[in-house]
């Protein structure tokens, strides 16, 4: 009877000692780094996002900068929007989230635009998706994959305003949420309505920049087809009086 104690007692001991350790693995954190730029290049301050996913629901501090956007290094002209960003010895536009590290498996935890970066220039204002003033099908969102070893995989979906996506980054498989690589978040910078989309003066006719072919958040709509007609017949009449 003594001897069947003694084993009871050292299988207490065991379990407490893995409930121990368990309790040390599920209490590791690791602090994964987000960036956000405008379409193209410039680093934004000011902007927040929100974290969700396992013991996660909150909300980042706003991404620092000084006083304004900044050019991020390594920009290949023409080549927008940039897909690498740095917040080493670059603070603009940075901040950071902690994720708990899961005992086993992956935990997958949801960023997105809690608020955008304020108005700068000659954006009024920034848009929560990339690629025109009109985000019909919601914000950019990052999908960050924690490992058990700690490791961080994320990549970043975004909805044109026309309903096409792309996931960056395009040139390799995913960020690694570390200072040198962080979670990269793009907001198209809203205008004043002077540059249009599709000329049918709604929520995607405030471009900064020139139209490209995913800004129309309404391709196909009556207005849209008034429109170009108009723009067409305007057109040609320009160039009969010519």
């Amino acid at each position: 009877m003594l001897t069947v104690i003694c084993v009871a007692s050292l299988v207490g001991i065991g379990n407490v000692g893995v409930a121990a350790a368990a309790a040390k693995v599920k209490g590791k954190k690791v602090t994964v780094w987000l960036q956000v730029t405008d379409s193209c290049k410039q680093a934004l301050l000011g902007a927040t996002f929100t974290v969700t996913g396992p013991g996660i629901n909150s909300t980042t501090a706003a991404t620092t900068g000084g006083t304004k956007p900044q050019s991020l290094p390594g920009y290949v002209n023409g080549q927008c929007p940039i897909q690498q960003g740095t917040c080493i010895n670059f603070p603009t536009g940075c901040t950071s989230t902690t994720l708990n590290v899961p005992i086993s498996g992956t935990a997958v935890y949801k960023i997105t635009v809690a608020k955008t970066a304020p108005a700068y220039g000659t954006n009024l204002r920034y848009a929560i998706c990339n690629g025109g003033s009109a985000c019909p099908y919601g914000p950019e969102v990052a999908t960050v994959n924690v490992a058990s070893s700690g490791s961080v995989s994320a990549t970043v979906l975004n909805y044109y305003p026309d309903g096409t996506t792309v996931i960056w980054p395009t040139d390799k498989s995913a960020y690694n949420g570390s200072r040198g690589d962080p979670v990269l978040f793009h907001e198209y910078g809203i205008g004043n309505g002077s540059i249009s989309c599709d000329y049918d003066h709604d929520a995607d006719d405030y471009l900064t920049g020139t139209p490209n072919r995913h800004c129309d958040s309404d391709p196909g709509s009556v207005e849209d087809k008034v429109s170009t007609v108009s723009n067409n017949s305007s057109a040609f009449l320009t160039l009969q009086q010519g």
